[in-house]
């Protein structure tokens, strides 16, 4: 049985997919804490924006920021 996910689901799936892609295009390991690290650095954009090259290069970056100062 499909069941209908509501609008705000769905955008929480989408930024979470978009936040993987980000990690696999700057060759970052796709872990739990990388990906909430990608989440929490996207949170500024609109999901839609996380597909602009310029926004997944500042993601990944901040990802990679993130990562250095935690030591994980």
């Amino acid at each position: 049985m499909v069941e209908n996910v509501n609008y705000d689901v769905r955008i929480v799936m989408t930024r979470i997919a978009n936040c993987i892609k980000i990690l696999e295009s700057s060759l970052q390991p796709i872990y739990e804490t990388t990906i909430i690290h990608a989440y929490s650095a996207s949170a500024e954009f609109e999901v839609q924006e996380l597909i602009k090259i310029e926004v997944m290069d500042e993601v990944a970056s901040e990802v990679r920021n993130r990562i250095a100062e935690t030591g994980e």
